[in-house]
């Protein structure tokens, strides 16, 4: 008992809770990824050398690593910079697969480069776009100022929300609306312009998303397989997991798994039960609501800066395991990666940076 309270007291101070959170979660999602990506290389053709997809995920593993680490060292004025920086290249990014599709991979949702390098546009703007709404919102402006960054606010979510829709990419379009109505909520006071904005926009979305439902036939039976589950990729997951043991893999969990598409990404949660088990899956689930709990420790003891960056770190965190869960469970359908532990080179990279801003303190340096 008096190791336990020892180690209680230890991860109250200072961020420490975070970053064993954090650290659990990337260990975790790189042991997962090594029990799982095996038999996606089979599946895809590479079963003379099925540790391909390791070797290829090892190096953005080690530069999300160093990227978290350096980013939880940084000040605000380099979050800012850094930020700038990469959403110009994200924007470009995501403007090239709206008028350049030759150069997208499937859909409009990715862009290849020196092509061999995958790059998910969307994501990779996202820790630069919650930045720097938060620098936006959270500094005090004149009123001739405020229209502007009024403007560049919508304008800029307004682009990626179009392109993203347009892809379609519906997770991302939810997941940059979202953040842009609960950001400017929570600076209503300061900016209730842009709060005013973020309500309109959310309203023009579910209208686009309504009528094209109701005029393009696989937007409705895209809908239908999200609320209903009915698709043969969620029948797949349903017989992983009812085959699955409670700790580690059993036959039938493993030959049902070679059956599970998208085995490491959208459906990893399912993935993850297969191999490990059920009780590690929901000791994963619990990691996930800890790490959910100490993000929003950080929202109630905070600046508006840091207040408005962790609520949408938190937005994004939450889509993120909980769309996963759910369409490995069954329940909503639709595109997410596990944070950490999907594999993603963009999204590891996405979370490694997100969560190093996190657990600076950039006002302070």
């Amino acid at each position: 008992m008096n190791a336990l309270k020892k180690v209680k007291e230890w991860l109250k101070v200072g961020n420490r809770s975070l970053w064993v959170a954090t650290a659990a979660m990337i260990v975790i999602g790189t042991i997962a990824i090594c029990l799982v990506t095996p038999y996606v290389a089979t599946t895809i053709g590479f079963s003379e050398n099925s540790l391909i997809l390791i070797y290829k995920y090892i190096p953005y593993l080690v530069l999300g690593v160093l990227m978290l680490i350096g980013c939880s060292r940084a000040s605000k004025k380099f979050m800012l910079v850094f930020s700038y920086i990469l959403c110009s290249i994200g924007c470009l990014f995501i403007l090239m697969t709206m008028i350049s599709p030759d150069i997208v991979a499937g859909t409009t949702r990715y862009v290849y480069l020196f092509g061999t390098i995958n790059v998910d546009p969307f994501m990779l703007t996202l820790p630069a776009y919650i930045v720097l709404m938060s620098h936006w919102l959270s500094t005090e402006h004149h009123q001739n100022k405020k229209i502007w960054i009024w403007l560049c606010c919508s304008l800029l979510t307004l682009f990626i929300v179009m392109a993203a829709f347009n892809a379609p990419y519906m997770s991302m379009v939810v997941t940059y609306v979202m953040v842009f109505f609960m950001m400017s909520w929570v600076s209503r006071k300061n900016m209730p312009m842009v709060f005013y904005t973020s309500i309109v926009l959310g309203l023009g979305m579910l209208v686009m998303f309504g009528y094209s439902v109701a005029t393009i036939p696989h937007m409705y039976t895209r809908l239908a397989s999200m609320m209903y589950g009915t698709s043969y990729a969620v029948q797949s997951a349903h017989n992983a997991i009812h085959s699955s043991g409670l700790f580690g893999s059993t036959p039938e969990s493993l030959h049902a798994l070679t059956y599970l598409p998208d085995m490491a990404n959208s459906f990893m949660f399912a993935s993850i039960i297969c191999k490990m088990g059920i009780v590690p899956g929901f000791l994963i689930f619990a990691l996930y609501t800890w790490t959910s709990c100490l993000i929003q420790e950080r929202i109630q003891a905070a600046s508006l800066f840091n207040k408005l960056f962790a609520v949408g770190v938190l937005i994004v965190f939450v889509l993120g395991y909980f769309g996963n869960m759910s369409t490995s469970l069954g329940g909503i359908q639709y595109d997410s990666y596990l944070p950490f532990m999907s594999y993603a080179c963009t999204n590891l990279l996405l979370y490694c940076i997100m969560f190093g801003f996190l657990l600076s303190n950039p006002e302070k340096k």
